[in-house]
């Protein structure tokens, strides 16, 4: 057997997130769909971590093991063909078979969009952007400096995926404006809680709207109470930019 590693990239609008479903359609379905084209018997593809429904993608990072004689082909070429339009490959690579998409992620790195002009949003950012409105990007930057760091971020964990520790480190967080109305929440971090970047993009919405004070968010994290943070913010403004690994050890 041999192990590959594939980066995909996708526009989440159209799926149930990325994890298989009876019902429903999912980027790992397709994949694995794809794939069966292809090999002609099944093949298990492990992502870095799952996405929710309505959540995009620019460099997710996923593994699967072939069988002896299929290393030649160009996984590029051979997936894009089969997969939608809204998913695609972007690159693949011979990993060891030690390399595990998710076990062996150092930390991950995400973007919530913001659009803050109240009389319109353009047509082609619709499906990544949520039209928040006027917001106070100097307060939203105040709060990102509070939530770098290791900190225990119960509160802005939504229930249904067990884990056994609910802290994390933030390594980076910091508020872009990049064109326009547009405004970006990018984040990086070691692991991340379910649903815990829209939870803190719910958060600096609050912040830049002037409910919540930036000073306030210690004892929103100390309190460790999903209920004592703001609302979760919608799927559609979040997108997985890039997974880091070790260097090159991984490689064969």
């Amino acid at each position: 057997m041999s192990r590959f590693a594939l980066h995909l990239a996708y526009t989440g609008g159209g799926y149930q997130g990325w994890q298989r479903q009876a019902a429903g359609c999912t980027i790992q379905g397709e994949l694995e769909k794809a794939l069966f084209t292809i090999l002609r018997q099944p093949v298990t593809v492990h992502a870095s971590g799952r996405t929710d429904a309505g959540v995009h993608a620019l460099d997710q990072v996923v593994h699967f093991d072939l069988p002896p004689g299929k290393r030649e082909i160009n996984w590029t070429r051979a997936l894009n063909s089969l997969l939608p339009p809204d998913i695609c490959v972007t690159g693949y690579r011979a990993v060891s078979y030690d390399f595990h998409a998710q076990k062996s992620a150092r930390s991950k790195e995400y973007s919530y969009r913001f659009w803050t002009e109240p009389e319109y949003v353009l047509p082609h950012r619709r499906p990544f952007v949520w039209d928040t409105g006027p917001l106070d990007a100097l307060a939203m930057s105040r709060a990102c400096e509070r939530i770098k760091g290791r900190h225990d971020f119960a509160s802005f964990m939504n229930s249904g995926t067990p884990v056994n520790s609910t802290v994390r480190e933030v390594y980076r967080a910091e508020i872009e404006i990049r064109s326009g109305p547009e405004m970006v929440f990018l984040i990086r971090a070691s692991g991340f809680l379910k649903q815990m970047v829209r939870n803190m993009a719910g958060l600096l919405f609050s912040v830049g709207k002037g409910h919540t004070a930036p000073e306030h968010i210690p004892e929103l994290i100390s309190r460790r109470d999903r209920r004592a943070a703001p609302q979760t913010a919608p799927a559609k403004g979040l997108c997985l930019e890039k997974v880091f690994y070790p260097p090159a050890p991984d490689r064969e």
